[in-house]
């Protein structure tokens, strides 16, 4: 019996050691994601899909620089999740008594219905603008600023999914391969 007991000890241990191992080489010693999407988004300005009161000063608002970096990309069977991360360089002209500042970052996420254009879908990203009264500030100016937000993407099919992304007159365009 404890022979028996033995032998089954040995060979649970072996499974265990043999499944261990599997994970560690599937996912890279643990760097890659293979069962679950990216890790949660960073973001200095907080994001918000509904448009709200308080969107008086946008034409107050001129974006001089915006990027995109794919920061992971991992899509297989069970993933369908890439990270990307963004950067909105620009300025905010203000009046005098007033501050000016980034309130949050509006996020319009479609899909593309033109099949003439060779991209699935389009998202939109759109800085907003807080003007607040500060007795303080004498004279009018402009306000530079920069953000880094990251952002969740979902693949919409199999294959080559083509992405573009809008920030007031810039366009990026990205690709993700969903891979069955």
């Amino acid at each position: 019996m404890k022979k028996i007991l033995n032998i089954l000890s040995v060979i649970t241990l072996v499974i265990i050691l043999f499944l261990v191992g599997t994970y560690l080489y599937l996912t890279n010693f643990g760097k890659n994601e293979i069962y679950f999407g990216p890790r949660n988004s960073k973001m200095e300005i907080p994001i918000t899909y509904t448009i709200g009161a308080g969107w008086n000063h946008q034409d107050d608002l001129i974006i001089d620089n915006f990027s995109v970096k794919i920061v992971r990309s991992n899509l297989s069977m069970r993933n369908n999740k890439s990270l990307i991360s963004y950067t909105i360089k620009g300025q905010i002209k203000f009046a005098r008594h007033y501050e000016a500042s980034i309130k949050k970052v509006h996020i319009s996420e479609r899909l593309n219905k033109d099949s003439t254009q060779c991209f699935d879908r389009i998202i939109e990203l759109m800085p907003i603008v807080k003007i607040q009264y500060n007795g303080k500030v004498n004279e009018s100016g402009i306000k530079h600023f920069e953000f880094t937000n990251e952002y969740i993407v979902t693949s919409g099919h199999w294959g080559v999914n083509n992405i573009k992304i809008i920030c007031g007159n810039n366009k990026k365009d990205i690709k993700f391969r969903q891979k069955k």
